[in-house]
C-alpha cells in the first residue's frame, strides 16, 4: 500500500517539483496495518505551526470587489515558498489547510543534539523575511485596485517534544501534546511574531539566538495549557 510521505530534503527533488525521501521510513509499510490508524512511532521532534493573521479581513475584502482569484495567487505563492524553506531547514511538510501551515523538523537527519529546534527556528526566522518581501511585492500589485489593504502578517508557534508519527487515512502526520502546544502557541502569537516554547529554548544551546523572554498573564493563559508561565519570542537581529 502507497503511503503519502512528503518528507523534504534540500537538493532531492524530482522533476514534478517534488521533494521526497522515504528512508526515515523505509519500514513503515512492514509495520504498518493498512486498517489500523496510527502508526506506533515515537520520536522527538520539533513541530511548527504558521498562519497568517488577518487574511479572513484580507480574504474579505478582495471578495467584496470579486478579485478573490488575486488571493488564490497570493496564496500559491506563499505555499510555494513555504515548501522550498521548509525542504532547505529539512523539515517535513505535514499539510497546508487555508492560510495555515504545520511542519516537522527533526526525523530527517541526525539532529540527536536538538531534536530539530535549530532548522525549525532557521525555517521560521527565514519564512517569515520571505513573506515580508512576498507581501510588498503583492501590495505593488493590489494598488491598481484602489482599495484599503487591511492589515495582515505571518506569525508561527514552535514547539519541541516527544510526538507519535501516525498514519491516518494514508497521510503521514505526528500527533501527541507536543503537537498540540505548538499549535497554541501559534495562536498565542500575535502578527509578525515566532513564539518558542521553554523545551525548545532549552535546545539552542549550540547556536544563539536573539530572545526575548514573554510572562504569560494568568488571566489571558494558553488555552489548554494554562500551567505554562514563560515562553519566548525570536527578536530579529
Amino acid at each position: 500500500m502507497q503511503y503519502n510521505i512528503d518528507v523534504l530534503i534540500k537538493g532531492g527533488t524530482n522533476n514534478g517539483g517534488d521533494s521526497r525521501d522515504t528512508n526515515i521510513f523505509r519500514n513503515i509499510e512492514d509495520q504498518v496495518d493498512p486498517l489500523l490508524s496510527f502508526e506506533n512511532m515515537t520520536i522527538p521532534i520539533s513541530i511548527v505551526f504558521w498562519d497568517i493573521s488577518g487574511f479572513s479581513r484580507l480574504y474579505r475584502t478582495f471578495s467584496m470587489v470579486d478579485k478573490e482569484i488575486y488571493m488564490l495567487d497570493f496564496l500559491n505563492q506563499y505555499y510555494l515558498i513555504a515548501r522550498k524553506t521548509i525542504s532547505k531547514n529539512n523539515g517535513m511538510l505535514d499539510k497546508a489547510i487555508g492560510d495555515g501551515i504545520m511542519s516537522w523538523f527533526g526525523a530527517i537527519k541526525d539532529t540527536t543534539f536538538d531534536d530539530g529546534a535549530n532548522d525549525a527556528i532557521n525555517a521560521a526566522i527565514e519564512l517569515r523575511t520571505c513573506f515580508e518581501e512576498l507581501q510588498r511585492q503583492f501590495r505593488k500589485k493590489w494598488d491598481i485596485f484602489k482599495i484599503q489593504i487591511p492589515e495582515f502578517g505571518l506569525k508561527c508557534g514552535i514547539n519541541t517534544g516527544i510526538a507519535k508519527v501516525c498514519i491516518l487515512y494514508n497521510q503521514c502526520t505526528v500527533m501527541g501534546t507536543s503537537v498540540n502546544l505548538a499549535s497554541r502557541l501559534q495562536q498565542y502569537a500575535k502578527s509578525n511574531q515566532i513564539i518558542i516554547s521553554d523545551t525548545t529554548k532549552q535546545k539552542l544551546q549550540l547556536k544563539k539566538y536573539d530572545l526575548c523572554v514573554i510572562l504569560i498573564d494568568t488571566n489571558c493563559p494558553i488555552k489548554s495549557f494554562e500551567d505554562i508561565r514563560i515562553c519566548f519570542e525570536i527578536s530579529r537581529s
